[in-house]
């Protein structure tokens, strides 16, 4: 790019005209360093790909944001017991189709903490909205609330255990067990030991505390960022 003549004037006139850095000559260095800053920002620039990478770590399902979530979890929310879920086991011909915890539940709710929230031996029926064609797999998070009520939130279907959801729990609630339901499944209906059910005491983090967060989407931009001032006047 030409020089523009309004620098050419300025270099004639300030300060002689013999010096190596004159002041139209840093001004226009300075101005087409701000016009690069400007460009690396925008959309297709590489500084403005390093902050949407940031803000995509810090949305819902990022790691920045899950990790977040689960310091919550650890602060507020905590199960301090495993309550063993099972297929029911009770006396007098017991509903094979419930499920039942072997110990008591000893949480911290909201950042209160509570010995026996959750009685031991409890009985419980599955929400009949759980259920499974063949192929099909779900997972159910069970959570007790401050006053000691057993909650189910019931995850999507999905096509693999793996790729089954594990659904948090509502808020002000601690998870305290997974159901994980295999395929060919209907709440109510089939045994919980013969259909294939498993359980996990307690709630998965979304992170494992020691894992670092991934850092492949963040790059170093700064060989990309052109440098338009001179080293040295």
């Amino acid at each position: 790019m030409a020089t523009p003549k309004s620098v050419i004037e300025l270099n004639n006139s300030w300060p002689y005209p013999f010096s190596k850095w004159r002041l139209g000559t840093r001004l226009y260095n300075l101005i087409e360093s701000v016009r690069e800053m400007h460009g690396e920002f925008g959309t297709a620039g590489a500084l403005g790909a390093l902050v949407n990478a940031i803000r995509g770590e810090l949305v819902s399902g990022g790691q920045l944001a899950e990790r977040l979530i689960d310091l919550e979890d650890k602060a507020y929310n905590q199960l301090l017991s495993v309550p063993g879920w099972q297929e029911n086991t009770g006396s007098g011909g017991a509903a094979k189709d419930d499920i039942e915890n072997t110990a008591a539940v000893d949480a911290v709710v909201d950042g209160m903490y509570s010995a026996n929230l959750y009685a031991a031996t409890q009985d419980t029926a599955l929400d009949l909205s759980i259920v499974t064609a063949a192929g099909e797999y779900r997972n159910v998070t069970l959570s007790v609330d401050s006053l000691g009520a057993l909650h189910q939130t019931v995850g999507a279907v999905a096509a693999s255990a793996l790729a089954a959801e594990v659904p948090r729990p509502p808020s002000g609630e601690v998870a305290v067990g997974i159901i994980h339901v295999p395929p060919s499944f209907t709440a109510g209906t089939t045994e919980i030991g013969a259909g294939g059910v498993t359980f996990t005491d307690g709630f998965p983090r979304r992170l494992a505390v020691h894992t670092p967060i991934s850092t492949a989407a963040l790059v170093d931009v700064s060989a990309t960022i052109p440098d338009s001032l001179p080293d040295s006047y």
